[in-house]
């Protein structure tokens, strides 16, 4: 997760910065972030959310619609 307090990167504005918050986080939940951008996506459907623990907070499954892939991404927590 983007996270303004414990990484070194350019700020972005608090609400998308905080590393704990996948549901608003720049590169998880926002527009384009990992969970946005696939579950917007026509070519992959979302089958399973796990809520895990404080070190990894969310893992998303997704299956192509079309292909017999998979994409598994693990949202960690920022700090």
């Amino acid at each position: 997760m983007c996270d303004n307090t414990y990484q070194g990167i350019i700020p972005v504005p608090e609400k998308i910065g905080n590393g704990q918050d996948p549901f608003n986080n720049l590169y998880w939940g926002c527009a384009y972030g990992i969970r946005t951008y696939f579950k917007n996506s026509k070519d992959w459907k979302l089958i399973k959310t796990q809520k895990k623990d404080s070190l990894l907070l969310e893992r998303l499954v997704f299956k192509h619609t079309t292909q017999n892939y998979y994409l598994v991404a693990d949202g960690y927590n920022g700090k």
